[in-house]
């Protein structure tokens, strides 16, 4: 089955993000549903998720600890040595990945290096999780 990894992220990292939603991995389609925008925008669908819970399986988001040594990570594979140290600075005094984003946005080219690595660990993170359910997958 084909399986959107942008989604897998997006559930992954709900609580990063500040995104206080429910994600649930339909077994039969890969499809995975946002609790809050699929009650809203199609009720019967989401109707299914709590008539047959079996058919689903919710999708946790990562601990904060998580995301933390994946930003650490990322600072260790930097070169430039004053660019490293202003990020290690910054994971230090907040920690935060909205701070940790909105730094990497004014360093464009730390930016594209950061969303290619952090895609392909994320990529990781999904595949283990998809095969710790034992589900045959693509991703799109």
């Amino acid at each position: 089955m084909k399986v959107e990894l942008s989604k897998f992220i997006q559930a992954f990292e709900s609580w990063a993000n500040r995104d206080f939603d429910e994600y649930y991995f339909d077994k039969n389609t890969g499809e995975i549903l946002s609790a809050d925008a699929t009650a809203s925008k199609d009720p019967a669908k989401f109707a299914t998720v709590e008539r047959s819970p079996e058919l689903f399986i919710q999708i946790k988001p990562l601990p904060a600890q998580d995301i933390a040594l994946l930003m650490d990570d990322f600072v260790g594979t930097l070169t430039d040595e004053e660019i490293r140290e202003d990020l290690e600075e910054l994971l230090l005094e907040s920690g935060t990945y909205e701070e940790f984003k909105l730094t990497l946005s004014e360093l464009p080219e730390v930016q594209k290096n950061w969303e290619e690595f952090h895609r392909r660990e994320m990529k990781q993170v999904a595949t283990s999780w998809l095969r710790n359910h034992d589900l045959s997958f693509s991703f799109d």
